[in-house]
């Protein structure tokens, strides 16, 4: 039975089985919620307006426009300060506790003036109670289901209006209207209930936040607001809205005052809320959940003005307009507004922060709306003093309307990239700029730093030369005494740069200085500023007698070849000779630093050797200086050395370092499939930073290669690329392949899953069954291909950052998917966005879905144990079908196992030996397993070795 029910709520009402609780607390709240304020309405509007007609009215707006601001500015103070649920209860006892104390004054012959204080208190509670319930259903709801749900649990609000205001049209005669104050009771501790117990079920409240005072408080959301052009936007719908609606209800108002008595309008009130909530309650439950989810924000924000705007416009063009005409702009207000308006609205504040959202809506609802109504009633009375009638009013509102409705284009277009800010506000991109040398404070500075501490000083070495024009021959002097000899050595580089003779006394004095690395740096200053004058001072240093520290001679001999002319080769060449034939691995390593120093392409001959050599570190030497030269000759040992990951990051960089014009060489290594995965990927790598159009050429292939992480890798280089400069371009029609490539296998997955009908792993949960495995994998694998689809229509749509999006996908935090999701079905355009949706299983139309994969189940299992997936889907199909025999027969199952045992993927091959000798007799089990007991994958081994032990133990144990 409950299966049944949960089937139905969800192909009927989209509440989905885990949303049960929290969906119906929050309708039953909307209901006492809005219901107390439709009563309170009805009640404080009939006896307002039978003691007081019409003509104080406009004061009221002003009155509890300003009696809703002082209130809001102490319940700032606390909005999110105390726990969401206990502030909500508390407050709707206390406005219980005001409601009899009302009844009290009304039957206690007060004077009139408990009719405008009535009329106040009755305003203030109505928007204190709603903000709090929307509040709250946002910490409720994320965005996802905030769209499928708001509609539904507005539903109980819009049921509210018919319960209670045909109940108030019924009754109010015979109870009269003072006593009708009871229900609002009733209501208001239900509200108090439904609050604490709904405040439990919150999975996105904030923390709790000390706050100095109210104003503090509310200044601050009001800088938030006004500094955030998201809330600008919801601020000034608000305020917009809140002035075309004060004057719709001030002439409904006025109409209905002058036709009826005090019962009679507490009657039609009631009778009139009645009847519009029962158009409400079609709307909220056929129409708002369904025009979010196809339409989107701004389709469903449009009904509200749009009816306004027609009522208005109805009884401005009648010339005898009764109150029925009257009366349909405010039936608009009343059924749109609590509905799909408001669910709609409370959707922009989503991608708020969550410990601003509290504070935000209390200074937009609290503060900005009631002062446009209160503005607005202030105009109203002073038009109504002026004689003014209803036309002109009509014409207002028609202007407010088309203002709002501008403004409503421009939200949508704000909420999506709030939504966008919101997953992506914890990647930070630095940037820096070069030091301007013109910038006296930045010349300043960094004199400074060349006089502070050892680390700071050797930063600021770093920037001197972005810092030309400026003089620091003194300060760089100056470093030459100190003790750090790193700081020594690092002077005497920037010394040997400025080429000054003046200088040549302090270098040639760092050439005894006890530490090699310093005596090194001071040669190549004192060659550099000498040049062929040098050899003399320098040959010395070549003796490894007298020099027995390889990186001096190395140094002396890069210097002289760098520095020295034919004289300086000619004197060096014994010693580069020696060096390049050392036997000693340290020997190599400071051979293959020289020659990257000395720089010469023609000298890669001796780097061919170092690039194969046996020692690691020599390796890597010869890596670094092989981006030094840059020789042509070098690239296909490069790419070799991408193979190992000891040295792939360093090729990488040393490949990068050559520039543009090697693209086709990089370009044939991507494409090719014999290639080494990593090799491909780490080609991608390097492509991915080559600005140049033949990157983004040579990138596209690797978009359609077998291997899904090459796939990946040239996706992300290519989005990369073209993230830095469009103008670089790429091939439309590939890319848009690829994406169709990536979603199809995507939807293969899904169908897959949904035919096997695994049970679901609860998030951050690990599998505790093969078949709660399998469905994890398959559920993974749907969302790496829906990943990469996204990174690459980042390349076709590249106004929104869809790898952030991608990367919140596969957030642990649900807020944070459901935003993401959100993104996609609002700033992707058509084909893309119903594809992926489909994808994602985010479709309610049947038409859209991805269906059940439509083969036997085990002819689908044998081709997830041939790889139609992936590799390691496949094996953990095979270890789904051991435990589930039924699922594959006999025969495919054993014949699915052999083809697996030649499979490239080990997990894959060791999934399926073990089942084939686990359902093969003990006599054609081992012929299997000598298949694998010298596979190359040590896992496998491992695995044969031990069923073949177990195989021959067996038979012993048995005898």
């Amino acid at each position: 039975m409950s299966t049944t029910f949960d089937w139905a709520l969800e192909a009927g009402l989209r509440i989905k089985p885990a949303e049960k609780r929290r969906a119906a607390l929050m309708a039953a709240y909307a209901a006492n919620a809005i219901g107390a304020v439709v009563v309170g309405r009805s009640v404080r509007d009939a006896l307002y307006l039978a003691h007081n007609a019409s003509k104080g009215l406009a004061w009221m707006y002003v009155a509890s426009s300003l009696a809703i601001v002082a209130t809001s500015w102490g319940y700032s103070r606390y909005a999110d300060r105390i726990q969401r649920g206990t502030l909500n209860s508390a407050t709707a006892l206390l406005c219980a506790l005001g409601c009899l104390l009302s009844w009290i004054m009304l039957n206690s012959g007060a004077g009139l003036w408990i009719y405008p204080t009535l009329y106040i208190f009755v305003e203030v509670l109505g928007s204190l109670v709603v903000i709090q319930f929307w509040t709250l259903a946002n910490d409720v709801f994320h965005a996802r289901e905030a769209k499928r749900l708001f509609g539904i649990i507005g539903g109980g609000g819009t049921l509210a209006n018919i319960v209670f205001g045909l109940l108030v049209g019924r009754y109010a005669k015979s109870w009269g209207a003072p006593n009708l104050l009871f229900i609002m009771v009733a209501q208001l501790f239900a509200c108090a209930i439904l609050a604490r117990l709904a405040a439990r079920t919150a999975t996105f409240a904030p923390l709790v936040a000390r706050s100095k005072s109210a104003g503090v408080m509310l200044s601050r959301a009001g800088v938030s607001v006004l500094s955030n052009r998201h809330l600008t936007m919801v601020a000034a719908i608000a305020a917009v809205s809140a002035a075309a609606v004060t004057i719709v209800d001030f002439q409904f108002k006025v109409a209905a005052a002058q036709a009826m008595g005090q019962n009679e309008l507490a009657g039609y009130f009631g009778r009139f809320y009645g009847i519009c909530g029962g158009i409400a309650l079609a709307v909220q439950i056929w129409v708002t959940g369904r025009v979010l989810e196809r339409f989107g924000i701004l389709a469903s924000l449009l009904p509200l003005p749009v009816g306004l705007a027609f009522g208005s416009l109805s009884a401005g063009v009648l010339p005898h307009p009764g109150l029925f005409v009257q009366s349909l702009a405010k039936g608009s207000d009343t059924i749109f507004r609590y509905t799909i308006n408001d669910a709609s609205m409370q959707l922009l504040y989503v991608p708020v922060k969550t410990h601003l959202r509290g504070r935000a809506k209390a200074f937009i609802d609290g503060v900005l709306k009631p002062l446009a109504i209160a503005l607005t009633g202030l105009v109203l009375l002073l038009y109504r003093q002026q004689g003014g009638s209803g036309r002109p009013l009509t014409a207002a509102v028609l202007f407010l309307v088309s203002l709002w409705v501008l403004l409503l284009v421009r939200a949508r277009t704000e909420y999506v990239k709030s939504l966008v800010e919101s997953l992506e506000h914890r990647h930070l991109d630095f940037s820096t700029t070069p030091l301007a040398a013109q910038s006296g404070a930045a010349i300043r500075a960094l004199r400074l730093a060349l006089r502070s501490d050892a680390s700071t000083a050797l930063h600021a070495l770093t920037l001197l030369p972005e810092a030309q024009g400026a003089d620091f021959l003194k300060e760089l002097l100056d470093l030459l005494k100190h003790e750090d000899p790193r700081l020594r050595a690092a002077a005497l580089e920037q010394l040997g740069a400025t080429r000054l003779s003046q200088t040549l006394p302090e270098l040639r004095a760092r050439l005894e200085d006890p530490v090699a690395d310093v005596r090194a740096a001071a040669l190549m200053a004192v060659c550099a500023v000498q040049q062929e004058d040098a050899v003399a001072t320098v040959t010395p240093f070549l003796d490894k007698q007298r020099v027995p520290e390889t990186v001096v001679r190395a140094a002396a001999v890069v210097a002289l070849v760098r520095h020295a002319g034919l004289d300086g080769i000619l004197a060096a060449a014994d010693s580069l000779k020696a060096l390049l034939a050392a036997t000693d691995p340290v020997d190599r390593a400071v051979a293959c630093e020289a020659l990257g120093q000395i720089g010469l392409r023609s000298f890669y001959r001796p780097l061919l050797g170092f690039l194969a050599d046996e020692d690691a570190t020599v390796r890597r030497k010869a890596i670094a200086a092989a981006g030094k030269l840059r020789s042509p000759e070098l690239l296909t040992a490069l790419i070799e050395a991408l193979r190992h990951r000891s040295t792939a990051l360093e090729a990488a960089a040393a490949i990068t370092s050559y520039g543009a014009g090697i693209e086709p060489i990089l370009a044939r290594a991507l494409a090719d499939e014999g290639q080494p995965r990593v090799v491909r990927r780490s080609v991608a790598l390097v492509l991915g930073r080559l600005p140049t159009r033949a990157a983004s050429d040579a990138l596209v292939p690797g978009l359609h290669s077998r291997s899904r992480s090459v796939r990946r890798a040239s996706g992300r280089a290519l989005s990369r690329l073209l993230r830095k400069n469009r103008e670089l371009g790429f091939d439309r029609i590939e890319v848009e392949g690829a994406v169709y490539d990536e979603l199809k296998r995507a939807r293969v997955t899904l169908s897959a899953l949904k035919k096997l009908a695994l049970p679901a792993v609860a998030q951050g949960q690990a599998p505790t069954t093969p078949a709660e495995l399998l469905g994890l994998t398959l559920l993974e694998q749907r969302d790496l291909h829906i990943q990469q689809a996204l990174l690459l229509l980042e390349v076709i749509v590249p106004q929104v950052r869809l790898d952030i999006v991608a990367e919140n996908l596969r957030s642990e935090i649900a807020a944070a998917r459901a935003n993401a999701t959100e993104v996609i079905d609002n700033a992707l355009p058509e084909p893309w966005k119903s594809l992926v949706l489909a994808c994602m299983d985010e479709v309610k139309r049947g038409k859209d879905q991805v269906q059940p994969d439509a083969r036997p189940l085990p002819e689908l299992c044998a081709g997830l144990i041939g790889g139609e997936v992936s590799s390691w889907s496949a094996a953990c199909t095979v270890r789904f079908a051991q435990d589930n025999p039924q699922a594959v027969g006999a025969a495919l199952f054993d014949e699915a196992l052999r083809s697996a045992l030649s499979a490239p993927s080990a997990p894959l091959r060791e999934a399926a030996v073990a089942a084939l000798a686990q359902s093969l007799p003990q006599g054609d089990a081992l012929p299997v397993l000598n298949l694998l007991v010298k596979d190359p994958a040590a896992s496998v081994r491992r695995t044969v070795r031990a069923l073949i032990d177990r195989s021959v133990a067996l038979p012993r144990a048995t005898a």
